[in-house]
């Protein structure tokens, strides 16, 4: 589980959390009193999940797609 900060500590010291987030390539959940919680997480390590979540979609579409000619060469 990534690590917890209150909200509030974020505003007092952004940077000092912002640099660990992306120096520790972990992202940090930011607790938000009674709202909902968010993630801070560097770009970088952004456009990697994004990227491995396309290469996955691709993956399964490209499957779904052999079945269905496998399917219909029968």
């Amino acid at each position: 589980m990534p690590e917890a900060i209150q909200y509030k500590m974020l505003c007092d010291n952004p940077t000092e959390y912002m640099d660990r987030v992306c120096d520790n390539h972990e992202p940090m959940v930011i607790v938000r009193g009674n709202s909902r919680p968010v993630i801070l997480m560097s770009l970088e390590d952004y456009k990697k999940i994004m990227d491995e979540l396309q290469r996955l979609k691709q993956q399964s579409m490209t499957a779904g797609m052999m079945q269905s000619f496998q399917q219909t060469a029968k």
